[in-house]
């Protein structure tokens, strides 16, 4: 049995849905565990590209949730996260959450000055 199953591995193609790994590899990669990964899931921070989880089949069997490749970095990500900072399960929920809210400010934040003036823009700066 393959760790992960990929349909093309080309480089510009690792955050498309034609490249997925299985549950299990994303928990062997990214040292998060089972209810780490499944609480991910639970709160929209980690998106199976499959439902498999909402029949209540576990991460780890054999019909396991299939993810996106970007799914690795992303859980490898959060191992980090976890672990420099010492957080419980639910303290990465949060971390996460609101690392993602803030992302969405910035975004926000750059298309509201790319439609301002650029001379509205500098005079705020100084």
């Amino acid at each position: 049995m393959s760790m992960i199953q990929v349909a093309s591995a080309s480089p510009h193609q690792l955050g498309t849905e034609k490249t997925v790994c299985n549950g299990y590899y994303l928990m062997e990669v990214s040292g998060l565990s089972e209810s780490e990964i499944e609480a991910l899931i639970d709160h929209d921070l980690l998106t199976p590209l499959s439902n498999c989880n909402e029949t209540g089949k576990s991460v780890r069997t054999g019909d396991t949730a299939h993810f996106a490749l970007h799914a690795v970095l992303f859980a490898t990500s959060a191992r980090r996260l976890r672990d420099d900072f010492e957080l419980d399960c639910n303290g990465l929920i949060l971390a996460l959450n609101l690392m993602r809210k803030i992302d969405i400010l910035q975004e926000e934040l750059s298309v509201l000055r790319a439609c301002l003036p650029a001379s509205t823009f500098y005079s705020a700066l100084s």
